[in-house]
């Protein structure tokens, strides 16, 4: 049935077919690995993968976060409006990377029509791939390892080696589908030589190819810490390539991998890539895309704090960048102010009180203006920064907390906690020497005052045989 062509199988029958089997996989596991079964729902879902359009499948469909979902949104509108001759969303103020999006507008994508109704198609359900994959999923999380480790992997080698771009696509897709059912496999015996062979098939690879394997290096970097960390200087110049790619998906999970890769690093890891990556990533912050820019902030946040001082020389260009974007009013650009903001606070606790100083009133009046705009998340971003800020101003953030622990206090007894809502609070308390919050007046413009390896077909040289679940049979105790 998940095998079927679509004119001979309803939507419904296929979804039915794939849920049978993830369910088995995920409550009978070891009935499917007794059974023999594993690899053939293996090949069915990564055939279905390969056999997938280039053009309109995605690869990634079980990363799909909301920033990505956001940044694909914002790239189709903006491609749409200049095929047909229009302004784009917002002007398109900032600055493209390599043009690459105005090449993917220039006839690079069809046209979808001349009605503005013909975008908002109702969802119909998960497509062919999204079902694949998600099997796919359930058996790597649930299916004891001795059962479905070599199949899955053997046919992802194969797949990768492949000189077909659509078999490398549906290997790539498979690595990073499998990554975080199989991850202690990969982190203790193989992931030096899955990397090895993602290097090697980024060198060859099409547009649609790069979104897969852009999708497992991310898979990777979130599921493979802190032993990924280890092959810095394998990964990073592949997914600093990324970032030149003309689709944003690609772009915006590249600079995800790079964040996640400078969550783990420390000062010495990260300084022989920190000019370029701070380069890079400061033309991504003036990038057109808004979504685009949000990555590229949350990725210079958690740069800043693993270069620790040596931050500093680039201070001033960072954080002038991300002051601008929090003084964002455009409802649109709250997720990307909130991001600003956070990335700030790391930079504070990267370069000190005292660099920090020029640039502290300013990201304080944004978070207060946070909280009192209607926005969950945006409050969530300030509470953050305030913490972080509250580590480097240390006894310094005595001024603040006159208002902000009141505001904490009420927000806690809400509730739901996502209405603020300030025309009863007291304003009349104002601390004689610490610096103003700001949650009621902030309008002013003031400055605040402040005080101071398996064989999978022979993968690598050196892989070591699979010994099936990466532990003892006691793994299997998921009947």
């Amino acid at each position: 049935m998940m095998r079927a062509p679509d004119e001979l199988v309803d939507r419904a029958t296929r979804d039915g077919a794939a849920s049978v089997v993830g369910a088995l996989a995920e409550w009978k596991p070891k009935l499917l690995g007794k059974a023999g079964l594993v690899p053939a729902i293996v090949e069915t879902c990564v055939g279905i993968m390969a056999r997938a359009d280039a053009s309109s499948s995605r690869a990634g469909a079980l990363f799909m976060s909301q920033p990505l979902q956001r940044l694909r949104a914002e790239e189709e509108a903006l491609i749409k409006a200049r095929l047909l001759g229009q302004q784009p969303p917002h002007g398109g103020a900032a600055t493209t990377t390599t043009g690459g999006f105005s090449a993917l507008a220039g006839g690079g994508v069809a046209a979808k029509g001349g009605d503005d109704d013909d975008d908002d198609d109702a969802y119909e359900g998960p497509t062919v791939q999204e079902l694949a994959q998600t099997t796919l999923d359930q058996v790597a999380l649930h299916v004891p390892q001795k059962y479905s480790l070599e199949p899955t992997m053997g046919l992802a080698v194969r797949c990768l080696r492949s000189d077909d771009q659509a078999a490398r696509r549906a290997g790539a897709a498979t690595i990073g589908v499998v990554a975080e059912g199989f991850q202690d496999a990969l982190r203790e015996r193989h992931l030096g030589d899955v990397l090895a062979l993602l290097e090697q098939a980024a060198r060859q690879s099409d547009a649609a190819t790069r979104e897969c394997l852009c999708f497992a290096y991310g898979q990777l970097a979130e599921h493979c810490q802190p032993e990924i960390v280890a092959f810095a200087a394998r990964v990073v110049p592949v997914v600093f390539e990324f970032l030149d790619d003309a689709r944003a998906a690609v772009v915006g999970t590249a600079c995800y991998v790079l964040e996640t890769f400078c969550e783990s690093m420390d000062g010495d890891q990260i300084a022989p890539l920190l000019p370029d990556l701070i380069e890079r990533l400061l033309v991504l912050l003036a990038h057109e895309l808004t979504g685009i820019r949000e990555m590229a902030a949350a990725a210079m946040g958690s740069a800043a704090v693993a270069a620790s001082d040596a931050f500093a020389p680039y201070l001033p260009r960072a954080a002038d960048a991300l002051t601008a974007m929090c003084a964002l009013e455009r409802e649109d650009a709250w997720e990307l102010r909130g991001r600003a903001l956070e990335a700030l606070g790391h930079v504070a606790l990267a370069v000190g009180p005292d660099r920090f100083a020029p640039y502290r009133d300013a990201a304080i009046v944004s978070a207060s203006q946070n909280l009192k705009l209607d926005s969950t998340e945006l409050a969530e971003y300030s509470y953050g920064f305030f913490a972080n800020v509250a580590k480097v101003l240390r006894a310094d953030i005595a001024g603040l907390l006159s208002e902000l622990v009141p505001h904490l206090l009420d927000v806690i007894a809400r509730r739901d906690g996502a209405t603020f809502d300030y025309e009863d609070d007291d304003d009349d308390d104002d601390d004689a020497g610490g610096p103003r919050m700001g949650f009621l007046d902030t309008d002013d413009g003031g400055a605040i005052e402040a005080e101071d390896g398996a064989d999978w077909d022979d993968v690598g040289d050196g892989a070591r045989a699979a010994r099936g679940g990466g532990g003892d049979d006691d793994d299997d105790d998921d009947d």
